[in-house]
């Protein structure tokens, strides 16, 4: 079910505390410390625009149109349309001041004066819009092979709120997590869990390429054929 103010498609920008928390500042994200950091950061406009920017020894930026879909007061998904038409769509949970987003740790930096990215495009949470998001959460994933059932899922639901399903040796183990989806790849937050039978890992962000084709959904070398929730 679409939250207030987007029933029918409608995309018309409520005021919520999440979005407030969103475009009230820059959200960066960085690793390592001085000359060797990197990272990103990302401006949410008010406006539906956004700006991402990349932290490193070149500069590179890419800009959208960008809604939020709320879960709760703390968390949800934001919808994004890049300017060459691609999707993502990224599971955010805020916490005091800070800001996981795909599994990483943002942190809030004051914004320049800037008010809008430009460009902008009413963002429809609709299958025109995101073919893969709704695709992949249309239907559940069988591993149509046995390779690696001791530590990969054989069985994958993709649920429209955020959440994750990955079920281990024909039920014998499950597991929940948050996924988000870029261009390319699908990331997984993955919590500690005993299904692994390597050993119980701590929790982790588990980044794979994926492509879906038909009812075939392909992640890094896996391939699941489509089948009832």
């Amino acid at each position: 079910m679409l939250p207030p103010g987007q029933a029918n498609g409608c995309d018309s920008q409520i005021h919520s505390p999440v979005r407030e928390r969103l475009t009230g500042t820059t959200w960066q994200f960085v690793r390592g410390e001085g000359p060797f950091s990197e990272g990103y950061k990302y401006d949410f406009f008010e406006d539906g625009t956004f700006i991402r920017r990349i932290i490193s020894d070149y500069a590179d930026e890419r800009r959208g149109n960008w809604i939020e879909k709320p879960i709760s007061n703390d968390d949800g998904l934001l919808f994004l349309l890049w300017q060459d038409n691609s999707e993502s769509v990224l599971y955010f949970s805020m916490a005091g001041r800070t800001m996981r987003l795909s599994g990483e740790l943002l942190q809030p930096v004051k914004r320049s004066g800037e008010t809008s990215a430009g460009s902008r495009k009413p963002v429809l949470i609709n299958q025109e819009n995101f073919p893969k998001y709704f695709s992949i959460t249309s239907r559940s994933w069988q591993k149509i092979n046995g390779a690696d059932n001791d530590f990969i899922p054989d069985r994958y639901t993709f649920n429209r709120n955020g959440a994750f399903v990955a079920s281990y040796r024909s039920g014998q183990c499950k597991h929940a997590g948050h996924w988000s989806m870029t261009a390319d790849s699908i990331v997984f937050e993955v919590p500690s869990n005993p299904c692994d039978r390597r050993g119980t890992r701590d929790n982790f962000n588990w980044t794979q390429t994926f492509k879906i084709e038909n009812d075939r959904l392909t992640l890094d070398r896996y391939i699941y054929a489509s089948s009832d929730r």
